[in-house]
């Protein structure tokens, strides 16, 4: 089995290689349960440290190219990932986002699904997604409820966009949003450090309130979620766009808290040094309602505060 990463080298992506290496066997799209044989990782990053496995190769390369992927793909890929973090393209998830901001994540599925009507057997594509597809704290407006920025906006029309392709038969599509990743590039990427440096007793800055409400899920999680997404039946993503993924739902001074907890020790001092553009970003940030779906689908519970602080030291 050969199986394409987008997005490979970065947090997600890692923790994606390493939970598809250590399960060894996937489901193609015929439903046959076959070893993986070797994984492309392919991103516009290479980080001095990456995973290193027989089965693992890495591309490095501009996903604008329109020929990259029909190269990388050739013809006998069973299932692409796609975990490319749709944030990099408009700089951040809020209030910050260049008025004129690109499409990037739309042509690179676009340039994607051409390269799936060369393969020998229709492939699975699985769409790293967001919460900030999701609508629910938008305003209503004619036609529906909208996400509250760009990044959510462009995510939500690739979600319909791998739908529409899958209902014409071109592919077995599927997306599962995410909470946004603790420590990674976004939202959520002070908090990695800042657990961290509590947990050591040394001073940390923290740019939002202590009580603000967060929606938070680790890399590991995030994978093995997408893992199991990819291997459920084909006829459970048949009437669905996309599902939403269980995340942690925490204040951030219980969250420090369950740090303090964790290390036995009293937290270092946290100075608040406010970032406006992140309060916003985060105080409209959707959160998941619709989680019974997921549970009701053999998808691992949210971590605790517990367990998301002690992936994250």
């Amino acid at each position: 089995m050969q199986i394409v990463v987008i997005g490979g080298a970065g947090v997600l992506g890692q923790a994606l290689l390493r939970a598809i290496v250590a399960r060894g066997v996937m489901t193609r799209g015929d439903a046959s349960l076959v070893p993986v044989q070797r994984v492309i990782s392919v991103d516009r990053h290479q980080p001095a440290r990456l995973l290193v496995e027989p089965r693992i190769e890495y591309v490095r390369a501009d996903l604008g190219n329109p020929r990259l992927l029909t190269a990388v793909m050739g013809t006998v890929t069973d299932s692409v990932f796609h975990a490319w973090d749709a944030s990099d393209e408009a700089g951040d998830e809020g209030a910050g986002e260049p008025l004129a901001p690109t499409f990037a994540l739309i042509d690179s599925l676009r340039d994607l699904l051409s390269s799936c009507a060369a393969q020998n057997a229709q492939p699975k594509i699985m769409l790293a997604s967001a919460y900030a597809a999701l609508g629910r704290r938008a305003p209503q407006r004619v036609g529906g409820v909208l996400p509250p920025h760009g990044v959510g906006l462009r995510l939500r029309i690739a979600e319909l966009l791998l739908a529409g392709a899958a209902r014409n038969g071109r592919i077995d599509a599927r997306a599962l949003r995410l909470a946004p990743i603790a420590a990674a590039p976004g939202l959520a990427q002070f908090i990695g450090p800042l657990l961290r440096a509590l947990s050591q007793g040394s001073a940390a800055d923290c740019p939002v309130p202590p009580e603000t409400a967060l929606s938070l899920t680790t890399a590991e999680a995030a994978a093995q979620a997408l893992v199991h997404a990819h291997e459920l039946p084909r006829q459970t993503w048949l009437d669905v766009d996309a599902l939403d993924a269980p995340a942690c739902h925490v204040t951030l001074d219980a969250l420090l808290a369950a740090g303090s907890h964790d290390t036995g020790l009293p937290p270092g001092p946290l100075r608040f040094q406010a970032d406006p553009m992140l309060i916003e970003a985060w105080a409209r940030q959707p959160v998941a309602e619709q989680l019974a779906p997921a549970l009701h689908l053999g998808f691992a519970p949210a971590l605790d505060a517990a367990a998301l602080v002690r992936q994250l030291r």
